[in-house]
Order: structure tokens, then sequence, then C-alpha cells
């Protein structure tokens, strides 16, 4: 019913929050040789996560003008690819696409941090997907014993369910 998967949408919101990975800010760090790196959250869904995605972003950056002493903004395209079997908060290296500086040798990299987004009927535990499943009362006690599930790979999927001894009460 509806019910269980907002309820477990809800819940995945609330662990969210309280694991602080809903952020959604840029940031830039440098590293110990003084190159600054710049993080930006990167927005993914489980199904993303589970079967691999590829996509562009397109980003400004500051590059150093050939006269060495000035920087104007051009535009970059960044091939973006999730392989199959990603996890959140998994990073996404581009070496040497951050801004530019005058001065320096050594540009610093675009670095893509993954946050999953919740899944309005599975969750991730490690390498295993977990769904909720209503099952009344009727059911599991009589031979009602199957339930089908939707993958997210486009499968379905028969699962048996257990069902109690006859003298179980």
């Amino acid at each position: 019913s509806g019910g269980s998967s907002e309820k477990f949408v809800a819940l995945q919101r609330a662990k969210d929050i309280l694991l602080n990975t809903t952020t959604t800010t840029d940031d830039s760090d440098s590293d110990d040789h003084g190159v600054n790196h710049f993080f930006h959250p990167l927005s993914v869904t489980l199904d993303d996560l589970y079967n691999g995605r590829v996509s562009n972003i397109v980003i400004s950056r500051a590059v150093v003008d050939n006269d060495g002493t000035s920087t104007s903004q051009v535009k970059d395209v960044l091939r973006v690819i999730i392989e199959p079997g990603s996890f959140h908060r998994d990073q996404l290296v581009f070496t040497g696409m951050s801004d530019e500086v005058v001065g320096e040798t050594v540009t610093g990299d675009v670095i893509l941090n993954m946050k999953q987004l919740p899944h309005p009927s599975f969750a991730r535990a490690g390498n295993d997907l977990l769904q909720v499943v209503e099952v009344y009362l009727i059911d599991a006690l009589t031979s009602a014993n199957q339930h089908q599930v939707h993958h997210m790979d486009g499968r379905t999927l028969q699962c048996h369910l257990p069902v109690p001894p006859r003298n179980a009460v």
C-alpha cells in the first residue's frame, strides 16, 4: 500500500538529515601543496548507482590567458560516468579542471561528491538492495505466499514468503 512507501521515504529522509547527507553547497579547499580543488555535490538516484549512468555537465572556469597575467572564463564539458555499483559519497575526480590561477603551475581538481537521493521503494545496505513489503496476515498464513518485486534493472522477481508451521500461533 502507499502508506508503507511513504513511511519508508520519510524514514530515509530523516536518516539523510541525521547523517548530513543532503548538503548542497559548493566548497573549495586547498591541499597540502596549496592547490585549490573545487568540490560540488552531485545528486544521484539509487537507480543511477545501481545501473550506472553517463551524462555531461557544463562548467565555467577561469583559465590563464596566453600572456600569463590574467584569466578569462571558459565553458568546459565534463563527461560524468557513474559506474554500476557505485556508492553514496563516492567521488568523481576531474584532474586539473578547477580554476587556473595566474602564477600557479598546478591546477586543482573538480571533485563531484555523489549524494544518493531517497528511493520510493528500495534502500541500500552495502551491496544489498532492501525493500519493505506489506504482507497481510491472511496471506502469510495461507498459500498466497508469493510477492512480485519490480527490480530497478527492469526484471520482475517472484519472491516466496515463508509460511509459518501449522502449529504456530
